[in-house]
């Protein structure tokens, strides 16, 4: 399934690959958060498990990762849900998980 992560303040409609990170320096989104001070060059990375779904990792990031205002431990994998909130140090997304 697609997971998609969306913030409509800052106009940013973005769909996750699998075992992609994403932060202001790496992986495949860096041109859209290099903008963007308080996210770590390397944040937070997502996964797709056949059993659990999409999961979210924070790699121990300087201004942390939130699953529903909870804040994530360091490289502890966190299964997220379709209709959750995500926010990766300021910024806030809404997950949406659907088909293929």
């Amino acid at each position: 399934p697609k997971l998609r992560l969306r913030n409509k303040v800052l106009n940013i409609d973005v769909e996750v690959a699998n075992n992609a990170d994403v932060g202001r320096t790496a992986g495949p989104y860096s041109n859209l958060f290099s903008k963007f001070d308080q996210v770590s060059s390397r944040h937070c990375s997502f996964q797709y498990d056949l059993a659990q779904g999409w999961c979210v990792t924070d790699l121990g990031s300087t201004n942390k990762t939130y699953y529903n205002n909870t804040v994530l431990a360091p490289n502890q994998s966190q299964v997220i849900g379709d209709g959750a909130y995500l926010k990766i140090a300021n910024i806030e997304f809404f997950v949406s998980i659907g088909p293929s």
